[in-house]
């Protein structure tokens, strides 16, 4: 008697960290705003394998990288949609009425919007990259709003609210209520609420969701120009967040300062500029070159 073969899927997740190759990858969705990117994501099956019908809160763009992958849509899904409790991932019984049917082969690529339910069944072995694109939540805006405005000392302040004479000394009212939420309301409308804003929001969608592997030894300025001067290239890390506001630069959750040397040299890796070290080497000095080694071990840069 044959065995019935086994179906199976893997999901590997934050992919670009190690394969910055796949990572340049990112460079073919520069229509959407880099502080959406998530990360790459790869699904490896067998034929007929699954994770199951379900849905997503993010955008994502399926690329097949090999093989072929049957891709079924269904009904757009809510928060009352009914889903499978216990499981990683949003799984659905009903998927409703499919709107799309289609098999995907290697190079082709499929869009599926946040809450799109949808299913891919393998058709073979096979390869499914997904570029996945985010955006925060309210509950992580309001909390890196309150990390932020906590360097505001002003704001230890107790409240100054209009006094007024109540039946119950216990009650809190609607009236005090109200007259706390005016005070946060203007604060967010104010210069200082809006500078806490865009830096709570700077520092969020900077963020990285999973922790920067090291790969080398750090380098010290000197074995890293030699090792320029050998042949090797520095290009930006695209397992990195960089974000830029307005002047101001945020990578990884952090905001950055950089004098004009340095800023000039930022724009060219966020370019997707690869440098040599005779690009650097007409104004390379001692400073110039000691701040891509920092940047090298920060892990904002690869040497390739």
């Amino acid at each position: 008697m044959q065995d019935t073969p086994r179906l199976w899927t893997v999901l590997v997740q934050n992919l670009e960290q190690w394969s910055p190759e796949l990572g340049e990858l990112w460079q073919a969705f520069d229509f959407i705003p880099k502080w959406q990117q998530d990360d790459i994501m790869v699904s490896v099956a067998g034929a007929g394998g699954s994770v199951g019908e379900h849905y997503d809160e993010y955008d994502v763009f399926l690329a097949q990288g090999y093989g072929s992958r049957r891709w079924t849509l269904g009904k757009i899904c809510d928060s009352d949609t009914p889903f499978i409790e216990g499981q990683p991932i949003r799984l659905l019984d009903d998927m409703g009425q499919i709107i799309f049917d289609e098999i995907l082969e290697a190079g082709d690529v499929l869009y599926v919007p946040p809450r799109l339910s949808h299913y891919g069944v393998a058709q073979d072995d096979c390869l499914t990259f997904s570029f996945g694109f985010r955006r925060p939540n309210m509950v992580q805006i309001l909390d890196e709003v309150a990390d932020v405005a906590t360097g505001e000392h002003a704001l230890f302040s107790p409240l100054i609210l209009p006094q007024t004479l109540q039946d119950n000394a216990y009650e809190l009212t609607n009236e005090s209520i109200s007259a706390i939420k005016n005070e946060l309301i203007n604060l967010l409308n104010s210069d200082k609420g809006n500078a806490i804003l865009t830096q709570a929001l700077s520092e969020l969608v900077s963020k990285r969701q999973y922790d920067l592997v090291a790969f080398d030894d750090e380098l010290a300025p000197d074995e890293l120009a030699e090792r320029l001067q050998n042949g090797e290239c520095l290009m930006i890390n695209p397992a990195c967040r960089f974000v830029r506001q307005n002047d101001d630069w945020y990578i990884n959750g952090e905001c950055v300062c950089f004098n004009d040397n340095e800023l000039a040299l930022i724009d060219r890796f966020t370019d997707n500029d690869v440098i040599t070290f005779d690009d650097l080497s007409c104004d390379l000095d001692d400073e110039l070159l000691a701040s891509c080694a920092n940047w090298l071990n920060d892990k904002w840069l690869i040497l390739i």
